[in-house]
């Protein structure tokens, strides 16, 4: 409730800046309860509400709970376009994208070891069995189609990256 009022939470802790408790009541310095206090007890108040609300949420949850209630968060359009926040959130059955420039050196670092395993990762349908079998007896599973995928890769992440 205090980011979508607007506070930072490291600062509503006594003595580290404005805000202070006593009594267990929350107040500026001056011991005057000013508007983001009362907005953050009005948060709270209508968060309680509904007790379906989880214990703990990711941060867009309680964005799109704000947003549907009609309570604008004054910073959340900056911190979009800063790239703090991404707009669509991967599906639960897909794995976090990596990063193109990481996914380049992981695809290098696998055609260094390729070569040095004397595997052929320009003949990827045939390296994959090898690699499947390989993981196997490691006891280790992975898709022989996944693995094939990931070594189709390789010549565009090497050219990439060629001196």
């Amino acid at each position: 409730m205090f980011l979508i009022a607007g506070v930072i939470p490291a600062k509503i802790y006594e003595g580290f800046g404005y805000f202070k408790v006593e009594g267990g009541v929350l107040h500026n310095d001056k011991g005057d309860k000013d508007a983001r206090i009362a907005q953050i007890e009005s948060l709270e108040r209508l968060w309680k509400s509904n007790p379906a609300h989880p214990a703990a949420a990711p941060p867009k949850y309680f964005f799109d709970w704000a947003a549907s209630k009609g309570i604008g968060i004054s910073w959340l359009d900056a911190a979009k376009k800063a790239g703090y926040f991404q707009e669509g959130s991967p599906k639960a059955s897909e794995p976090n994208p990596i990063h193109p420039k990481v996914q380049k050196t992981l695809l290098t670092i696998i055609a260094v070891l390729c070569k040095e395993a004397k595997l052929d990762y320009t003949k990827p349908a045939k390296t994959a069995g090898l690699i499947q079998s390989l993981a196997e007896g490691m006891g280790v599973s992975i898709g022989e189609t996944t693995i094939e995928g990931h070594l189709k890769k390789i010549p565009d992440a090497l050219e990439s990256r060629m001196k």
